[in-house]
């Protein structure tokens, strides 16, 4: 008698904590790839913050990241099915957001 267990994560949901709504995406996001260069990396699920965070307690915004996962079994025998639907853990952190302005004359 056997069973496996799998986990697959099934959204992203991206809380920055500045007040805008949270930013949600299918499946668990486009991974790192360490042989690109930063500039280079790409990703649908994203967020920009459009202010500086100075003023907030820490100087950070209280942000948020959830996965949501769904979890299956199977089974020796043929049994199996999907023991949870939706478990979403999470982690809080701070955001620091600095800003920086610029001026540029034009001959």
């Amino acid at each position: 008698v056997w069973a496996t267990a799998v986990a697959a994560p099934t959204s992203m949901s991206y809380e920055p904590g500045d007040g805008s709504a949270a930013v949600s995406c299918a499946g668990p996001g486009t991974p790192f790839d360490s042989a690109i260069p930063a500039s280079a990396q790409h990703t649908n699920c994203s967020y920009t913050y459009t202010r500086p965070s100075a003023g907030q307690s820490g100087s950070a915004f209280p942000a948020a990241l959830l996965v949501t996962w769904t979890t299956s079994w199977t089974g020796s025998g043929g049994a199996g099915g999907v023991i949870t639907n939706g478990y979403t853990p999470g982690t809080t952190f701070g955001v620091r957001v600095a800003e920086a302005q610029a001026l540029g004359a034009t001959p």
